[in-house]
């Protein structure tokens, strides 16, 4: 059974479009923190992250090796928040394009 939580965060008076931005993810064993132009928008504790596969690992699902994918993906069902489906778009809202200067990762070893 898949589950998952989701987050709405809004840039207050501007465009997210109008400028690159800085995201980051502090991703510790438990506890997850993401940030948006060093402003910290949400943070997830282990007690909130839930595998209905391994009911009894509290570490689960994040005991096994993961990645990020970081893309501009638009599914129909994606705006749970709003009224507005994917699917209901004006046709002028595409192609979007999706540019990043830089990724980079750090791995915490302390």
């Amino acid at each position: 059974m898949a589950s998952h939580l989701s987050h709405r965060h809004t840039f207050p008076d501007q465009d997210a479009a109008e400028s690159f931005h800085l995201y980051a993810l502090e991703w510790t064993a438990d506890q997850m923190k993401w940030f948006v132009d060093g402003e910290l928008c949400r943070t997830r504790n282990k007690d909130e992250w839930f595998s209905e596969a391994a009911k009894n690992n509290e570490h689960a699902p994040f005991d096994q090796p993961f990645h990020l994918i970081v893309n501009a993906a638009v599914d129909g069902r994606f705006f749970e928040w709003t009224d507005q489906r994917a699917d209901s778009l004006p046709p002028d809202a595409f192609p979007q394009i999706l540019m990043l200067d830089y990724i980079r990762v750090y791995q915490w070893t302390g």
